[in-house]
Formats: structure tokens, C-alpha cells, sequence
């Protein structure tokens, strides 16, 4: 995780060993983007009951960490849970190829079993 740039609002963004970046805003959200279509949340949640604030519905709220200590801290330890060295593009291609490859040895399998039942 290195420090790659500090906004004029105090927002720290970080370049992941993944390619992607973590951005740890001075509001107490902790976001990832992937330079996929969007940036996403990693702060946890609570769920919030119906008609408690006005939600005709279960609602999600994040937490926000609003200590700087302790949202640095929050980073650190998502990244040891979740980044890999391997580029996060990459990751994701392997991940879809070893799907491919799993279902076409599951079709093989299956045709293999049908030419035995005809035989």
C-alpha cells in the first residue's frame, strides 16, 4: 500500500499492490476503485429495522470512521484480508478461465456419459 496522492480536502489515496487504488476519505468512508465502471464502499454496515427512521423498510447504513487512527488502521487491515499480489485484472481473467475451464470438463463428462447410455 503506497501513498500516492493527498487531495486539497485531506482525502489520502493509496496504490494497492493489486493495481487498484484505496481511497480513505476525511469524511470516515473507505472506498476501492478498480478502474472498473466504479468506486465502491468497504466500510461495515448495520441494518437498520423498518419504521425507525422513517424507512418503510429494512435499510443498510455504513459505518463511517471519523478517526483518522482508526480508519488508517481499517485499511491496513482490509488490505492484508483482500489484496493479492497479482494484478486485479488478471486475477479476474484467471478466475473466469478457471470457470470455463471447469465447465467444459463438467460438459465433457456429461457427453462422455450420454455416448456410453447410446452405446
Amino acid at each position: 500500500m503506497k501513498l500516492i496522492n493527498v487531495s486539497k480536502k485531506g482525502t489520502l489515496k493509496f496504490q494497492l499492490k493489486d493495481g487498484r487504488y484505496l481511497l480513505n476519505y476525511t469524511s470516515g468512508y473507505v472506498r476501492i476503485d478498480g478502474d472498473l465502471d466504479r468506486i465502491y464502499q468497504i466500510n461495515k454496515t448495520r441494518r437498520i429495522p423498518p419504521n425507525t427512521k422513517g424507512n418503510y423498510f429494512e435499510m443498510v447504513e455504513r459505518i463511517l470512521i471519523h478517526c483518522p487512527k482508526e480508519r488508517y488502521q481499517y485499511c491496513i487491515d482490509w488490505v492484508k484480508r483482500n489484496v493479492k499480489n497479482v494484478n486485479f485484472r488478471h486475477q479476474k481473467a484467471i478466475n473466469v478461465k478457471h470457470e470455463n475451464i471447469k465447465y467444459y470438463q463438467e460438459r465433457i463428462l456429461q457427453l462422455q456419459h450420454e455416448l456410453k447410455t447410446i452405446i
